[in-house]
């Protein structure tokens, strides 16, 4: 029994030999072939996250890692697995910023960011560059500001990196990779094909057809006005909605001007009234053109935008005397008051800023007691996103010019005073040929920030140490004053200066 079991020992150690043998050789011969052997497993580190999920910004973070973003001021907060947190926070500064001005502002909002901090003095650097350490109980912070100037003003960057005591010099590799990969432009560019056109026809009565780009979305309808004039709506948007076209709406009432008799009746303006006609008329004294060209535009067109300012507005006399002739070159139109007008305008909408174009044309039928009825037959515009005013224009002018009304619906109308259907297009015409682009024809708005918002309204005023004079700081979502590459708008300055941000992290 003992002499089988020597003999199973001596076969398996001769086995093992084997193997041990088998695995020399090949590890000589990878050697051998200038192969390295096969290396041991190592733990790979998780790869980081691209992140492009908000408007302007593009950043890698390490897993776990969460990203807040408070359109309001532009601010944008990264926040880490262990209690790290970094904010960046782009701004606008107009003029030009130098080491004592970012200082103070520097100081300011890093009172803002980490108002439990005691902060030191500030530390200047050979980059356009500030720095502030501060500490609370148990947190390290430091804050700084870069800044890059142009003639058009200063763009500038407060970061705000936090951690606690025991943590933060293991976090500063970490937050200098995050800073040099984050990359902040404005509003992206939207890309939109020169339209196509196709024939869109209104489709509850099929009074009137126009001229549309293929694949935007159309809607329309018409209301009869009775005084001659129908009352067309039709709005034109873009696939990607950074164009809207509007001629006209279906719900636009027409006026008549109160005289004594109606104000002895109690019928002040804002009442309504009915015409023997049938019209619902609203009591109101006469707009003329150019008033209410900036009323269709804040109304209807400017409708979802905030920060409505006017770039131009004026009269159109010598296009009014053009339509006054058409008009009175019909029968049953002789004694009217005609007025033209058109307006420009910017706004913002969704933190991208927009541009406008409004014309209108009002038409006064006078009464003998010296009030009379007054209509809008005219009243159009565009609204666009800034880099797509000359698109917008032009689909306004090929829907102007293409309007014509259905013979059967206009044959069913009733009580029409000397209005046809080719007098409404002659007068399409007419403005179309004379508005061609308007205002923004070759011109593109100024680049300008987002207005103060509520936050930079609450601090004291800035002064630079060195002149006594106040830094002006705004900012705001959408960062209009960055191109979508990052740089200033309107020049070649790259908006995030060359940093070492390793060393701006560094807490000695």
């Amino acid at each position: 029994m003992r002499t089988g079991v020597r003999w199973v020992l001596a076969i398996l150690a001769l086995i093992m030999v084997g193997i041990l043998a088998f695995y020399a050789g090949r590890f000589a011969r990878k050697a051998e072939n200038g192969v390295a052997p096969d290396p041991p497993m190592e733990e790979k580190s998780p790869a980081w996250i691209a992140h492009s999920e908000i408007p302007g910004l593009k950043v890698d973070l390490p897993p776990g890692w969460e990203l807040h973003a408070d359109p309001s001021t532009g601010s944008i907060e990264l926040l880490g697995d262990l209690d790290e947190q970094l904010v960046i926070w782009p701004l606008w500064i107009r003029g030009t910023l130098e080491s004592s001005s970012a200082s103070a502002v520097l100081q300011a909002l890093a009172g803002i960011l980490q108002p439990a901090a005691q902060w030191r003095a500030v530390e200047t650097t050979p980059a356009p560059a500030v720095r502030l350490r501060g500490e609370a109980p148990g947190t390290t912070t430091i804050a700084a500001v870069t800044w890059a100037v142009s003639p058009a003003g200063t763009a500038a960057f407060t970061y705000a990196i936090s951690a606690p005591n025991e943590r933060f010099a293991d976090c500063e590799p970490i937050v200098s990779r995050v800073l040099a990969s984050a990359r902040i432009g404005g509003a992206s560019a939207t890309l939109l094909a020169p339209p196509k056109f196709i024939r869109w026809q209104e489709p509850s009565q099929g009074a009137f057809g126009a001229d549309v780009p293929r694949l935007w979305t159309v809607t329309g309808s018409i209301a009869s006005g009775g005084r001659g004039y129908p009352r067309p709506g039709l709005e034109i948007t873009s696939p990607n909605g950074t164009v809207r076209v509007n001629l006209g709406d279906a719900e636009m009432l027409g006026f008549i001007v109160p005289d004594p008799i109606f104000l002895g009746e109690g019928l002040v303006e804002g009442a309504s009234y009915t015409a023997q006609d049938g019209e619902t008329l609203k009591v109101r004294n006469y707009v003329p053109g150019a008033p209410f060209a900036e009323e269709f535009a804040r109304s209807r067109l400017a409708a979802g935008c905030s920060q409505f300012e006017l770039a131009e507005s004026r009269s159109r006399p010598d296009l009014a005397r053009e339509i006054e002739r058409i008009l009175k070159s019909r029968a049953g139109i002789v004694s009217t008051r005609v007025t033209a007008g058109e307006v420009a305008f910017t706004c913002e909408s969704e933190c991208a800023l927009m541009t406008g174009s409004s014309f209108a044309v009002t038409v006064l039928t006078p009464s003998e007691a010296g009030g009379g009825v007054w209509h809008a037959p005219v009243a159009a515009g565009f609204l666009s996103s800034a880099d797509k005013t000359a698109m917008a224009a032009s689909v306004l002018d090929r829907a102007m010019r293409s309007v014509r009304y259905s013979d059967e619906w206009w044959a069913k109308r009733e009580g029409m005073v000397g209005t046809t259907p080719d007098l409404l297009g002659r007068i399409h015409a007419t403005i179309a040929q004379s508005i061609a682009g308007g205002y923004w024809t070759g011109r593109a708005p100024a680049h300008y920030p987002p207005r103060q918002p509520s936050v930079f309204s609450s601090l004291p005023v800035i002064l630079d140490p060195a002149t006594n004079r106040p830094v002006e700081v705004t900012g705001g979502c959408g960062y209009f004053w960055l191109d979508v590459n990052g740089r200033i708008a309107g020049t070649d300055v790259v908006a995030v200066p060359a940093v070492d941000f390793a060393a701006l992290v560094h807490a000695p």
